[in-house]
């Protein structure tokens, strides 16, 4: 297995780990994206009430569910006495790196005091050169910068508004600097476009690779890869392969080298 965002462009990564053909976070979601062959699984972690990190994208269990309770409110063991679905549960990030090698990580940090034990955990399972880290500001996500070199990260929100509103009024962003190698960038807020291609031209100019988020229909995806994106993160995962099998750029073989390496 390569490092994250080594080897073929573009980057096709499955958002919360495949969302659009299984449920959201869970193991059965990551499944179903490596059978496709996509490598990369983006997914969502919180703290449990005693300190262990699970996937999890809200605050609490309603919209999943059905029931009330925030994460941070259970122990994991109450936890895993909830099931998403018939045999489906919440798994944890120890579940994931486990289970997983040969899969690179998009970590996206929806709580702040999950940090620490995200990395102690990322360290255990000699991760770091697999996983980038995203979600919060520049100075959390440093923290992982400082304790891994090789560690990946996403531009924080301070940061990539700023790039946007350059790609947006043309203002020059010569002397704008981050540590980050990545910007994953909305392709709407709301109602709102909010990426635009002058985006990408910056971007690059600055040495940071510019992955869309939230882009389901293959029309979309065609033209944002034409425009020059490196990558985009989708719930339809499915669809972004057959994109990319039609412009000749999904690698030959994906798809049977991940299932072979699952099976041994």
């Amino acid at each position: 297995m390569t490092g994250y965002g080594s080897g073929t462009l573009p980057i096709a990564v499955a958002h919360r780990g495949g969302a659009g053909i299984g449920l959201e976070n869970t193991m059965e979601a990551f499944r179903g994206s490596l059978a496709l062959g996509i490598r990369y699984l983006e997914f969502d972690v919180r703290m449990t009430y005693d300190g262990v990190p699970v996937l999890f994208h809200d605050p609490t269990l309603q919209r999943i569910a059905g029931r009330p309770e925030a994460i941070a409110d259970l122990t994991l063991e109450e936890l895993s006495m909830v099931e998403l679905a018939p045999r489906v549960w919440v798994p944890t990030l120890a579940d994931v790196l486990h289970a997983f090698p040969q899969a690179n990580l998009m970590v996206d940090l929806k709580d702040p005091a999950a940090m620490a034990a995200t990395l102690d955990l990322i360290e255990h399972y000699d991760a770091s050169s697999r996983v980038c880290l995203t979600g919060g500001w520049d100075r959390t996500l440093k923290l992982a910068r400082d304790r891994f070199p090789d560690v990946h990260s996403n531009m924080g929100w301070g940061r990539m508004t700023t790039l946007l509103t350059c790609g947006r009024t043309r203002l020059k962003a010569s002397r704008f600097r981050s540590e980050a190698t990545f910007v994953h960038v909305p392709y709407r807020l709301g109602r709102v476009r909010s990426y635009v291609p002058r985006v990408v031209e910056i971007a690059h100019d600055l040495d940071l690779r510019v992955m869309v988020w939230g882009v389901e229909e293959p029309a979309t995806m065609h033209r944002l890869l034409d425009e020059g994106v490196d990558g985009l993160i989708t719930d339809r995962p499915d669809l972004l392969r057959d994109v990319l099998i039609e412009r000749g750029q999904w690698p030959a073989g994906r798809s049977a080298e991940i299932i072979c390496q699952r099976a041994r």
